[in-house]
């Protein structure tokens, strides 16, 4: 008997007998394709797919709406948040990462009064004033030089300079140091991209973007066809040749259709036969209710934020969901917005104040707000836990009592209460 030599499968499941991974097997056949969206693609799926604007705006609306809280001397902190409204700083953060998101790359230019542009921005030298603009622009406004490639090069993987036209219509280099970058979805592979910035993230989701658009034209066109009359006239095709038959039919459906909508009934010969026909749109609702989802779950928003909608099943209210997505984007502000923008903030501290001191740091707002009956249970438990703390002695009173003080400052509990503090301090030393 012959034995055939044996066949060692380390890739995939086989099985002959179903055809699973074998030549039969249709889903054997699939890979993957890449085909990068155009500009013009983007800009119209921005400007017209609601999906698609809300899946660039939301999460850059959520990542800077709550902004940040800067802990510093009262005069520094009025100081570095004048100095952030003055040149709009919130607004353009967010715009900036509204075109990271629909074109891959988005960024601010900033203008300081230290050097020239093409030269690097050496903090240290940024002075009281120093900063004079702060512009949004996207990727296609920034032509990118080459490349670098240096590992060893604090601007590896960023472009060795951008040039940007002038009034005067010449071209001018600008340090990379003096760009504050915010890429889309970045590729984990650099030499992927030429330019040194990301992909839009509409290109991941773009399949799930437009079936649901096809799924809702679809259902649209069978609202309008929802109801069809059928009318069988004897003798139809042997007589529809005819110009003065052509004729007379047309006239005598409009009158009949005329007659309907007038007397609210057909009249019609006795060898004619009426039907109507009705479409039906059950399961129409959870066909495009699941397409929706699945953008939902593409783009990473919860449906309750990303839809409006309220969230289903039996003691469902959506809030895990929601405080899962404010969850990651309070991540992401720690871990990537925190590090995009700390030439930004190092320059904003120094142009306000003149100088930077080590102790100014700042803490994003939280994201999730909690309601009135939420906010009065945590201030009750505070002051719960801060009495149970006096009455144990293990910590110093005076102590205590300013951290309780910070604590209430922080929180607003009480309008101005920090203010209403130093006031009645000055009062008592005078």
């Amino acid at each position: 008997m012959k034995v055939s030599p044996l066949r060692i499968v380390t890739d995939s499941l086989l099985n002959f007998v179903s055809g699973l991974g074998t030549s039969k097997d249709k889903n054997a056949f699939s890979s993957y394709t890449f085909t990068e969206l155009s500009k013009q693609q983007l800009d119209a799926a921005y400007r017209g797919d609601w999906i698609a604007r809300k899946a660039v705006d939301i999460p850059a609306a959520d990542a800077t709406r709550e902004w940040r809280a800067w802990q510093a001397d009262e005069k520094q902190i009025e100081l570095i948040e004048a100095t952030e409204k003055t040149f709009g700083i919130q607004r353009k953060v967010k715009g900036a990462i509204q075109r990271a998101r629909l074109y891959g790359g988005g960024g601010l230019v900033l203008g300081v009064e230290v050097g020239q542009p093409e030269d690097e921005l050496i903090v240290d030298q940024v002075r009281q004033g120093s900063l004079k603009y702060v512009h949004c622009v996207s990727r296609q406004d920034l032509t990118s030089g080459a490349i670098n490639l240096n590992v060893l090069s604090p601007y590896y993987g960023q472009p060795e300079f951008y040039e940007v036209n002038t009034v005067d219509g010449r071209r001018t280099k600008v340090h990379p140091s003096r760009v504050v970058r915010f890429v889309g979805a970045p590729p984990l592979d650099i030499s992927l991209v030429s330019d040194g910035w990301g992909d839009s993230i509409i290109q991941a989701v773009d399949d799930a973007i437009k079936n649901v658009g096809n799924t809702s034209g679809n259902i649209a066109a069978i609202v309008h066809e929802s109801k069809i009359d059928v009318v069988r006239i004897p003798k139809l095709m042997e007589s529809i040749g005819d110009a003065d038959y052509r004729s007379k039919l047309t006239e005598r459906l409009t009158l009949a259709n005329t007659t309907k909508s007038t007397l609210n009934t057909l009249i019609m010969d006795k060898e004619e036969e009426w039907q109507r026909i009705t479409a039906s749109f059950t399961g129409l609702p959870d066909i495009l209710k699941l397409y929706l989802l699945i953008v939902s779950g593409a783009v990473d928003i919860p449906a309750t934020r990303f839809l409006g909608q309220s969230a289903v099943g039996l003691g469902a209210t959506g809030e895990g969901d929601t405080r899962n997505y404010y969850d990651r984007i309070a991540a992401e502000q720690n871990n990537e917005l925190s590090d995009d923008i700390v030439m930004l903030d190092e320059i904003l501290i120094r142009t306000a104040i003149g100088s930077r001191d080590p102790a100014i740091h700042y803490q994003w707002n939280p994201l999730y707000q909690m309601d009135v009956t939420q906010a009065a249970e945590v201030s009750l438990k505070n002051a719960q836990a801060h009495k149970i703390d006096v009455d144990s002695g293990l910590i110093d009173q005076e102590v205590l009592r300013v951290a309780r003080q910070n604590q209430l400052i922080e929180s607003g509990f009480y309008p101005g209460l920090e203010a209403a503090i130093e006031d009645v301090g000055q009062t008592e030393v005078d």
